[in-house]
């Protein structure tokens, strides 16, 4: 697709987007993929159309004229909607709201905000509309530019809960998946969380061969809250380095079995900065 086009190509690629429906919606970007020195296709997450790839035609020259998709930027696009399983094409991009992240740890509040665009990426499916979510992480990241630094590890794991929540994902806390035992018939001092079970389990429902996950009753107490609460609350709450760790690597663990989850690379790359201690 990086091939430069002839007068002819040209004018026929020109008739062709010219034939597609024009299409308007809020957007932000997911994932950028590169495939010319000047232009690429972008994984947008849309108000109205999902999920969905746009060609970005001249896209990364400085030179363009209509506008840069920029990461993290609430946009509104205007693009050529193709009815073929090819990609359409990006026509125009209107910045709405941006996000600076400026505030005291700006290297966490990307960090936590672009695992925030991966996540979508891997768990969203193509060209399905999901305007709870768009709304919701929007929130989000409007939440995650103002927050006290403290409270950053709380916003993102309330915000990984509801989205779970959202796609149809939501982990058993409050007792055993399988017999329903409440938390507190469970041992007072640790509880186990089976990810492939999609949920806490007691002992008498534990099964050789599968894996299980400690959870202390502090971590427990933390997490059904943090499920239960908006991002407002949780910008209230301000949980420590090693118990946000543990809950995030719990919830990672079920959306990896549950939902085929992949690495999240903004999250290693924070954890590279508190080891470094950034």
């Amino acid at each position: 697709m990086g091939a430069r086009l002839t007068g002819v190509g040209l004018l026929g690629f020109v008739e062709y987007i010219l034939r597609m429906p024009v299409k308007k919606t809020e957007a932000f970007v997911l994932r950028t993929f590169n495939w010319s020195e000047s232009s690429r296709t972008i994984s947008f997450f849309t108000r109205d159309g999902g999920k969905l790839a746009l060609n970005d035609r001249g896209g990364r020259s400085m030179k363009t004229k209509r506008g840069r998709a920029l990461n993290l930027t609430h946009l509104e696009i205007t693009y050529y909607d193709s009815d073929k399983p090819t990609a359409g094409h990006l026509s125009e991009t209107q910045v709405l709201s941006n996000w600076t992240f400026s505030k005291d740890g700006s290297l966490g509040r990307l960090a936590f905000s672009s695992a925030a665009c991966e996540l979508l990426y891997q768990l969203l499916p193509d060209n399905e509309v999901h305007q709870d979510i768009f709304s919701y992480t929007l929130r989000y990241f409007e939440i995650m530019d103002s927050a006290e630094r403290g409270a950053l590890p709380s916003v993102f794991l309330a915000y990984l809960f509801r989205l779970c929540s959202m796609l149809g994902y939501r982990p058993v806390l409050t007792g055993c998946v399988v017999c329903g035992r409440s938390v507190k018939s469970l041992d007072a001092d640790r509880a186990s969380f089976a990810p492939e079970r999609g949920g806490l389990i007691c002992a008498t429902c534990q099964a050789p061969g599968e894996r299980y996950i400690g959870v202390v009753t502090e971590d427990l107490i933390c997490a059904v809250t943090l499920q239960a609460g908006s991002l407002a609350e949780a910008a209230t709450e301000q949980i420590g380095f090693s118990q946000s760790s543990r809950l995030i690597e719990l919830l990672l663990a079920f959306l990896k079995t549950q939902a085929d989850l992949r690495t999240i690379n903004s999250l290693e790359f924070l954890e590279k900065l508190k080891q470094a201690n950034l």
